[in-house]
């Protein structure tokens, strides 16, 4: 693999000092063809029933740990529960289906809010309840309802709002 063009990439241990060394060995490679791993990026997850929260370090950088990451615009969870990001695509096909509704100008943006907070928005948090929320998963599907709203409202990123604009011009609010 040439890494020179890498830009996600997942190593996976079965302990915390196979990590470790992984990680040095990477950053060591990479280094060389002058590339660096970036410590603000960068994520470390124990997953499986492990409580292990020890930290692994790039440099004298220590590596965020958490509970769950997106890669490759999946959401990955240390249990293994899938459920919130199957959700959330869900959630993100049923409005694309509703694309051409969206993109009406003989509807009005009333109604179709409506339509948003009954139809589309319900089915990315059906079950939440459910889910072990964490903020990554909050931001996640806070994300995704700015994101709808802007383009039920036709607002472009172009108009330069904020979500809190964009929340406050739909009467709406975040999880």
């Amino acid at each position: 693999m040439d890494l020179e063009f890498a830009y996600d990439i997942a190593i996976f241990a079965e302990d915390n000092d196979t990590l470790h060394r992984s990680t040095e060995c990477l950053s060591q490679e990479a280094s060389k063809i002058g590339l660096r791993i970036s410590p603000e990026k960068s994520k470390v997850m124990h997953a499986g029933n492990t409580t292990s929260r020890d930290g692994i370090y790039v440099g004298t950088d220590r590596l965020e740990v958490v509970d769950n990451f997106t890669y490759l615009r999946s959401m990955i969870i240390s249990n293994g529960d899938a459920e919130a990001d199957v959700r959330c695509r869900t959630a993100k096909a049923v409005f694309r289906s509703l694309k051409p509704l969206w993109m009406s100008s003989s509807i009005s943006n009333s109604v179709k809010q409506r339509l948003y907070s009954s139809i589309a928005f319900p089915t990315a948090v059906y079950a939440s309840e459910t889910w072990k929320m964490s903020a990554s998963i909050i931001r996640r599907v806070n994300a995704f309802h700015c994101k709808c709203l802007r383009q039920v409202m036709r607002i472009r990123y172009t108009d330069r709002l904020t979500n809190e604009e964009v929340l406050r011009r739909c009467r709406s609010s975040n999880l």
